[in-house]
Parts: C-alpha cells; structure tokens; sequence
C-alpha cells in the first residue's frame, strides 16, 4: 500500500472549508464551496491553498467577491461577506511547512542572501580595522609615560646608557 503523501494531507487539511454549504443553488439543492469553484472550473484545493494564504480579512474580501459573482444562488438572507466570513474561519493557517510559499519568494531569497552576506563582511573587516587602530594607539600612549612614542628619536637616546669613560 503507498503512503499518502503530503498532497493528501494538504487535501483533508481543506476538507471543512470545501465541504461547507455556502447557500442554496437554484434548483434548492446546497451548494458546497467545492461545487462553487468546481461549477466555475477553478481548483478548490489551490484556490483553498490561496486564501489560506491571505490575511484573514483579504481572504474574507476575495472569497465574499467570488460568492458574489454566483448566478442563482441563496444565501438564506445573509450576506456575502457574512457567508465569506463564516467559511474562511475553516481555513486552515498557513505554519512554515505546511503550506509552500510562492516560487519567487524563494528566487528573491536566493538573490537577497549573497549581498546581505557580503555586506556584513565588510562591516566586519572594517569594524576590525578600526578597533586594532584605536588598540594600536592606546598601547603607544601607555608604551611611554611622556607621551612620546616608542620608535621616536627622544625616547631612543632616554633609553641609551651613559658609556663610561676611562681614567
């Protein structure tokens, strides 16, 4: 027996949003959103797939604008957007995994992720730099009490021994 595979997870993940009625058709039988979208030959899982993409209140606008467009269709005396809103409810929400997310965004990671690296680089490499200057000059200025630096000519001739003369 094959395994189901994560296209029949996402499928059942649809079902209580495809199978709700949103209202009567016109020969009084209920119309589920899979009938809708199928009767409009649209994909009710992809299209299930893209509203639970959305934001809630897009999803609600999109789905109440599609319920709209329905010939023949009763709602029961309720609204479009409060018939949208009842079903995106059902939706499932979108997590990291369970839901791919468009092929460009992927694209534009791919593109982004080598310039912020490089980027952050050379900030480094800078950031170093003037740290071991700012170090370099603080060891200098402790290198001699006077100020002076250590490879200047006064500091030389301090440290040179009297030499002794003979008798």
């Amino acid at each position: 027996m094959k395994d189901a595979g994560p296209a029949t997870q996402l499928k059942s993940d649809f079902d209580a949003f495809l199978q709700s009625p949103i209202g009567d058709d016109s020969n009084g039988m209920l119309l589920s959103v899979l009938s809708a979208l199928a009767r409009t030959n649209l994909d009710p899982w992809k299209e299930a797939a893209e509203l639970a993409r959305l934001p809630r209140d897009s999803a609600v606008r999109r789905l109440a604008a599609f319920i709209e467009t329905l010939s023949g269709v009763s709602l029961g005396g309720t609204d479009c957007k409060m018939v949208a809103t009842r079903l995106v409810v059902l939706l499932p929400r979108p997590q990291i995994l369970d839901i791919p997310k468009p092929e460009n965004w992927s694209r534009a990671q791919g593109i982004l992720k080598p310039r912020t690296s490089i980027t952050y680089i050379v900030l480094f490499i800078v950031i170093l730099a003037l740290g071991a200057q700012y170090a370099f000059e603080i060891l200098n200025r402790t290198a001699s009490p006077d100020g002076a630096t250590p490879h200047s000519p006064r500091t030389i001739s301090s440290v040179s021994s009297p030499r002794s003369h003979g008798p």
